[in-house]
Formats: C-alpha cells, sequence, structure tokens
C-alpha cells in the first residue's frame, strides 16, 4: 500500500518539479500562465489527496488485507459490514492511535460520546471535497469500468474497461461504473453516505422500486464532475462522470477512490461520533458485557440469502403495511435516546414483545404480566433489543423496500422521511399512523441505533392499545425476518440477488 501510494506521489512531486523547471525562463501569454498556475494547483491538491488516503490506511483501520483473504477463500459476509458497538474495549474508542475521547458527567455516572466534527484533518480533506447534488445526472451512454480492491496493497484504484466499449460515443464524456457490491452492502452503504453528508437527500425519483429503490449523487467541488451511488437488483453500484481530457480528470479520479476508501473505513463515523453502522453504547446501558453479547447484529444479513422469498412473503408485506398510513406531515419535535421504546425481537419465532405497551394494556386491564421482567427487557431467553437486532441502515433500506414493492407497477407511495435538524441525535426518522387506533409511530435513528417511538400511551383506550400493539409487533416482526423481500424478484433486502 505504501509503496503504491508513494510511488504515485513521488512520480506526481516529480512532474511538478521538471514542471517548473520547464517553464522557467520560458515566455508565455496570460492565458497560458493562468493555465500553468492552474494546472499546478490541481497537482498539488492531487499530492494532498494521495498524503489523504495514505493517512487514512495507516490510521484510520481499513482493513481489507485480512478481510480479502477471508473473502477470496469464499467468505459469506461484505467485506465491511456494520458492528453493534464500534469496539469490544470498555467503550467509545476512536480511529487514531486507539485515543479515547470522553466527556464525563460524575453527577450522571455517564459517560457521552464527542461530537464528530471533531476528526482528523486528512479525513475533512476527503469529505469536504463533495457536496450533495441535486440536478439530473447525464443519461449518455456509459462506459463500464470498476474499483478494485488489490490484495497486496488494500487500496481502491479506478480500473477503465476501454475493451468493453466499441465506438459511437462522440461527446467528450467519460463514465465509469464502479463495481463495489461485494465490499459493502447497499443499505449499509446507502447509510453510511448519509452518516457523511446529513443533508443529503436520499432520492426515489429516478428509482424504478423493482431493480433499484434508492440513489444518492455527490458532486465535487473544485471540479463540478458528478458521482453517483445507487443499486442494480439490489447489488450496490457507482457511476463517477467527468470531462475527458480535463485537467482535472485523475485528481477527480484519485478523489473517487478517496471517497470510496473512506466510505470503507472505520474513520467513517455517525454525526454522535461512533462507527458509521455502530450504536451509541448507552444504548445498552442495563445490559451486563453488551461488548460480548451484542457484537455483530442479528438480523444484518450476509451477501447472499439462505433461502430465497417467495410469494407468499410477498402477500405478508401487503397484508403487514396495510393498517399503516402514512404521515404526509410529520412531528418535528426532538425525541431522544430516553423516550425510545423498549422493543425486543426473538429472531427465531419473530415474536416481539414492546414492553411499554404491554405494560400499560397490564395496567388498563389488570391481567397478568404477559412476560417475565426479564424477557420485556430482552435480557432472558432468546430476546434481542432491537437496536442490536437490526442496524439503522438496514431498517430504513428495508422500510424503502416493503413501502416501494407495488405488484401492479403502480408508482408506491412511501412514508415521507424526516432528515433532523441534530443528526447527532437522530439521523433520519419516518412516522406512520396506524388507521384503526389513530396513534402514531415514529421509526428511526438514535445516535446510531434503530429505535420507535410512540405517543399518546397514557391517554389510549384498552382497545386502541391491542391493536397498536399488534400491528406494530407484525411491522417490527417482518422488518426483522430474515424474508423480509426486496422489491427485485425473490431477493432477500440487504442481500445481493
Amino acid at each position: 500500500m505504501a509503496v503504491t501510494l508513494g510511488s504515485a506521489y513521488y512520480n506526481l512531486k516529480k512532474e511538478l518539479k521538471e514542471k517548473a523547471e520547464r517553464e522557467a525562463g520560458k515566455s508565455s501569454t496570460a492565458e497560458s500562465t493562468k493555465a500553468q498556475d492552474e494546472q499546478q494547483e490541481i497537482r498539488k491538491r492531487h499530492q494532498k489527496v494521495l498524503e489523504a488516503r495514505a493517512k487514512l490506511h495507516l490510521e484510520a483501520g481499513v482493513g481489507f488485507l485480512a478481510r480479502f483473504k477471508n473473502a477470496a477463500e469464499g467468505g459469506k459476509r461484505y467485506l465491511v459490514h456494520p458492528r453493534v458497538l464500534s469496539s469490544t474495549g470498555p467503550g467509545w474508542s476512536f480511529p487514531g492511535g486507539g485515543r479515547l475521547l470522553l466527556s464525563l458527567d460524575l453527577k450522571e455516572g455517564s459517560a457521552n460520546i464527542l461530537p464528530a466534527e471533531r476528526v482528523p484533518s486528512y479525513v475533512s480533506l476527503i469529505k469536504d471535497s463533495w457536496q450533495p447534488f441535486t440536478g439530473d445526472f447525464p443519461k449518455e451512454r456509459q462506459v463500464p469500468g470498476t474499483v478494485l480492491y488489490w490484495k497486496e496493497t488494500g487500496l481502491a484504484e479506478v480500473v477503465h474497461e476501454r475493451d468493453h466499449y466499441s465506438g459511437g460515443f462522440t461527446q467528450a464524456r467519460n463514465f465509469l461504473t464502479i463495481d463495489i457490491n461485494y465490499s459493502i452492502s447497499a443499505a449499509h452503504a446507502m447509510y453510511r453516505m448519509l452518516c457523511l453528508f446529513p443533508s443529503l437527500e436520499v432520492d426515489t425519483s429516478d428509482a424504478d422500486f423493482y431493480k433499484c429503490i434508492w440513489e444518492v449523487i455527490l458532486q465535487h467541488k473544485p471540479s463540478g464532475f458528478l458521482l453517483r451511488l445507487s443499486e442494480h437488483k439490489a447489488s450496490l453500484r457507482a457511476v463517477a462522470q467527468w470531462s475527458h481530457g480535463s485537467p482535472w480528470e485523475e485528481c477527480f479520479k484519485s478523489e473517487v477512490c478517496a471517497l470510496v476508501d473512506l466510505l470503507m473505513s472505520d474513520a467513517c463515523l455517525h454525526p454522535c461520533g461512533v462507527v458509521a453502522g455502530s450504536i451509541d453504547p448507552r444504548h445498552l446501558d442495563h445490559f451486563k458485557n453488551p461488548e460480548e453479547k451484542f457484537k455483530q447484529y442479528r438480523v444484518d444479513p450476509q451477501k447472499y440469502a439462505k433461502d430465497g422469498v417467495e410469494d407468499k412473503d410477498y402477500k405478508r408485506v401487503k397484508r403487514v403495511r396495510k393498517p399503516w398510513i402514512r404521515v404526509a406531515d410529520p412531528d418535528r419535535s426532538e425525541r431522544g435516546l430516553k423516550d425510545c421504546l423498549d422493543v425486543t425481537v426473538d429472531l427465531t419465532s419473530e415474536k416481539v414483545c414492546i414492553r411499554e405497551l404491554e405494560e400499560q394494556l397490564t395496567r388498563i386491564s389488570n391481567q397478568s404480566d404477559p412476560m417475565n421482567s426479564e424477557g420485556l427487557s430482552g435480557t432472558d431467553g432468546d430476546m434481542v433489543p432491537l437496536c442490536a437486532a437490526i442496524s439503522s441502515g438496514l431498517l430504513l433500506y428495508r422500510l424503502l423496500a416493503i413501502y416501494g414493492y407495488e405488484p401492479n407497477g403502480n408508482r408506491p407511495i412511501l412514508p415521507v422521511f424526516v432528515k433532523p435538524p441534530n443528526p447527532a441525535e437522530s439521523l433520519w426518522y419516518t412516522e406512520l399512523k396506524d388507521r384503526d387506533s389513530g396513534l402514531i409511530v415514529r421509526i428511526g435513528d438514535s445516535r446510531g441505533a434503530a429505535a420507535v417511538w410512540i405517543g399518546g400511551l397514557d391517554t389510549a383506550e384498552v382497545t386502541d392499545l391491542a391493536i397498536a400493539n399488534e400491528h406494530l409487533k407484525n411491522l417490527v416482526a417482518l422488518l426483522c425476518s430474515p424474508k423480509c423481500p426486496h422489491t427485485y424478484d425473490g431477493t432477500v433486502a440487504g442481500c445481493i440477488a
């Protein structure tokens, strides 16, 4: 890795020096001088990008060597997959020398993760080169290509497959398809993009809700060139677009690779400070040794599902979502970690317990407790807390999938997904109204964790509580099911077709 980046850096530095020597003493016009100065600045920026990539791989936990060995030996997992907790240690470690960044509150006895704004400068250089793009992505014919991760170096590299293209392309544009679907799931990549760019909109306007249910487009600030991430048949796809022959071409390609490297690394953080895909450990405060119990999400799948989705699973989608109505104008008030419902799931039987609803029903109807207290909190048997059962990213992805499913080819009516003003507390959420009980449920992200909120429990009638409890349990069970379907033929949402 160091040899590859070091060689590129040295060659670029040598090119800068030779260029300066050739131009020394030569007379030139104002226009040529301006062009030369621009090229020099681009080369200098390219050097900084190479430096940033080298530091990223050195310090930020881009462990591709071990991951590639697993993949080469037929590994079933994606190279990069979400982990419940960022570290197996006592808590809150950040990339870079294993240093700990803590904010201690001795009165409350709690430790809060510091804001993610405190990130290394090389990460900021990579991330700050991009901004969300809201225009139309060009529809011209594309030249196929790929980004590969070389086993010897662990580096992303743009590979242009020119032999796959033959004639008829007259405009001065190059297109590159980046095939990274074996490295990271479409769901996790979408979520990590939101973590890096919280204001980014997950666009569904160009999605066909068959082979593709989402896309995001970024613009390279210095050059104006574009990068689109989306999916095809539930597999991650990316297309980079630039002007052929532009002085920015090589630098842009390098910055595409740098962003992909960052997307795959442990330097990609949720705005609350944990590694993107992980949760704030405070969600598991009431569990003993949570780092041992909840290393990996129980729901987030491997690359390929053991069994595909059948017609009965798609019929289940229609049945489960029927009671829920999209809330056109969701409540914008902030709801925090302490307000989340205590939801636990038995992933084998798909049994779901929502403790607050069960307790309220018990108090109102004066019935016996349906489960023991340990079962209610998910500390006994096979019950797993929702925040450790399914990642926030997969929860969002599966909501898009089940509400995007329309067997008759009609354009789906999706829930309204809100971008909260404080992404450190909540990166996304949506609200659904139970048509039978009238209760409104919020489903979304709470400091990296999949979470559910509900209002009006204290004033609701026992009949309405029972109805909402049943409908919500059915919805959670579907979202956590190993047979939760993607819109593409028989594919489990989160897996490759």
